[in-house]
């Protein structure tokens, strides 16, 4: 809903989907909700007669609060103007992460869409930054980018997420009332890491040690 600079995904694209399905966006995360929508054809389909109109409901469905909570989030996103800021927020996302692509070596992409951002890492060209990446590669295909994950968190109080299982991208979602302060706090952030992942194996050592905590919390 609005993340990437309108309101569905598919209209950058020309696409007229026969079903959507949104949650919890829907509502800001707040309250527990779920809506379908549906093509003329789909819903005429489904629900052709009185005795068909039941085929499919819910306990909990259009309950009177999950209601409110998706109308008062609409009128939030029209007062507020979210899609559009989404949009222009976006661009200056772009904008500020291009040039790390530049400086650092490990960072070989910043791609998406308005505020839906990946950060593609891969193997550097220097000599020096192949051994440590492919290092930390030989103990687990798509190791790498929790090495930006971790310290991320740690030293910056940034919560990001590996896009998923055996890639290195990191995935940004920031929210959607993110604006420029933000943008610069998390460039000079990715910039420290980067910078520290190129000078040798510090975040290697941190990642270890976020690890050997964690094991010795889950033995006591």
């Amino acid at each position: 809903m609005g993340r990437t600079g309108k309101f569905f995904a598919h209209e950058h694209y020309g696409i007229r989907p026969d079903i959507i399905t949104m949650s919890k966006a829907l509502s800001g995360g707040y309250i527990p909700i779920g809506a379908m929508l549906c093509s003329a054809k789909v819903s005429d389909s489904v629900f052709s007669s009185m005795e068909r109109a039941v085929v499919h409901s819910s306990t909990f469905s259009t309950n009177l609060m999950a209601m409110v909570a998706g109308l008062a989030t609409l009128h939030a996103f029209d007062e507020e103007g979210i899609v559009e800021h989404a949009a222009v927020t976006g661009d200056a996302w772009f904008a500020a992460l291009q040039p790390l692509v530049d400086k650092h070596e490990y960072l070989h992409e910043v791609r998406g869409k308005g505020m839906i951002i990946g950060l593609v890492f891969g193997e550097p060209s220097s000599i020096a930054g192949r051994l440590r990446y492919r290092a930390v590669e030989a103990m687990r295909n798509a190791l790498f980018s929790q090495l930006i994950v971790v310290p991320l968190f740690h030293r910056h109080q940034i919560l990001t997420q590996v896009a998923g299982d055996n890639m290195n991208v990191v995935k940004l979602l920031p929210p959607l009332i993110a604006g420029q302060e933000e943008i610069d706090y998390f460039t000079e952030a990715l910039d420290d890491v980067l910078t520290t992942a190129q000078k040798g194996s510090g975040n290697f050592f941190e990642f270890g040690k976020t690890l050997a905590k964690a094991s010795l919390r889950q033995r006591r």
